[in-house]
């Protein structure tokens, strides 16, 4: 709750600024104030405002802020998100799913699931996987490998793709230049030599902006 009330004042905050900052300009120059300049683009939608909120409380607290104030929202994390499917479409935010492999260790992340990916999906949720890093240890996870346990725990391989190209470019709103193969984008892509979720497969090629960046020699 306390988190959420500061949330709320700095919006709040920002807000005002923005108003003051706009009657003044007719007037004279003002000093900008950055903390407030970072969330006005925010508040007026050229910002993406990501939320981070694993329980199924603090998600319906991200989604009741962003509908106060307008915000063009991206859940981020949600471990509760499987629970909640109906309040997430309901909505209308995209949801950036935690790591697969994360492991239910705290209050926060105790409704973990391997399937929670499938069941956004199955729910119609425009969702992306995301990689992460583990407390324990200094080790960052890998995406190919969070994709490839979400794959194996009920997303079909096309779901699984989409999950780590078009719909994270959809969901950043820059869908029109990647996040697929179609005349006209940036032709960045990788080339395996065997399906790119098995852990043995490897990297044939890489083509950035349609020239060879990387070729495997061996």
């Amino acid at each position: 709750m306390a988190t959420a009330q500061l949330i709320r004042q700095a919006l709040t905050d920002a807000r005002s600024y923005s108003e003051k900052i706009s009657r003044a300009k007719k007037k004279s120059p003002q000093k900008l104030e950055p903390k407030h300049e970072a969330l006005a683009r925010v508040l007026n939608g050229k910002q993406l405002a990501f939320f981070n909120a694993d329980r199924a409380d603090d998600i319906h607290t991200a989604i009741r802020i962003s509908k106060e104030f307008d915000l063009n929202t991206v859940l981020d994390n949600g471990a509760d998100a499987h629970r909640m499917t109906d309040s997430i479409i309901d909505s209308g935010y995209p949801l950036v799913v935690h790591p697969t492999m994360q492991r239910p260790a705290t209050l926060e992340t105790i409704n973990t699931r391997l399937d929670n990916a499938a069941i956004v999906n199955t729910a119609g949720i425009l969702f992306a996987i995301q990689s992460g890093t583990e407390g324990y240890v200094p080790k960052s996870r890998v995406l190919l490998w969070e994709a490839a346990i979400a794959h194996v725990n009920g997303l079909s391989m096309t779901e699984t793709l989409s999950a780590i190209t078009i719909n994270p470019a959809r969901i950043l709103g820059v869908d029109q230049q990647v996040g697929s193969i179609k005349r006209g984008k940036d032709a960045d892509l990788v080339l395996h030599n065997g399906n790119p979720f098995e852990y043995t497969s490897q990297v044939l090629n890489v083509i950035t902006n349609g020239k060879v960046t990387y070729q495997r020699t061996q």
